[in-house]
């Protein structure tokens, strides 16, 4: 119940993120927040409530300005989230939500290999979570 519950702190981080410097993640982060308050039902049904990236998400959203560091990390939470509802069957996915995982994989700051938490989750836990590849 996650994005029907915070659907205004959703709304208040779209608006402070389309007023300010025109920063080249800007339009990625709105289309990830406009992704998640036009399918509140649909994430809720998709995401668990334990998952790491929802609560760094809440975490930004509490906050009343994000450097470019924070909107980067708000990006990659946005990622997450977009691409555990992909990989949910049965979920319709927007073309928002195809734009966003599009940039992950082919922009070059992420690869299957590059270590990080969020690659990790991105392209072997979220799959392995919705049954698509084998546990490890």
């Amino acid at each position: 119940m996650y994005f029907t519950l915070h659907h205004a702190q959703l709304e208040h981080a779209l608006a402070c993120q389309t007023n300010g410097d025109n920063d080249a993640l800007r339009p990625l982060i709105c289309a990830g927040l406009r992704c998640l308050m036009r399918q509140p039902a649909a994430y809720d049904a998709c995401i668990a409530q334990d998952n790491p990236f929802l609560r760094e998400l809440d975490t930004y959203l509490s906050r009343p300005a994000l450097d470019a560091e924070d909107r980067f990390s708000l990006l990659e939470c946005l990622i997450i989230l977009v691409r555990a509802k992909a990989l949910h069957a049965g979920a319709p996915i927007a073309p928002e939500e195809i734009s966003l995982q599009r940039h992950f994989e082919q922009s070059g700051e992420w690869r299957p290999d590059d270590g990080t938490l969020v690659s990790l989750w991105y392209w072997v836990l979220l799959p392995q979570l919705a049954g698509m590849l084998p546990a490890a």
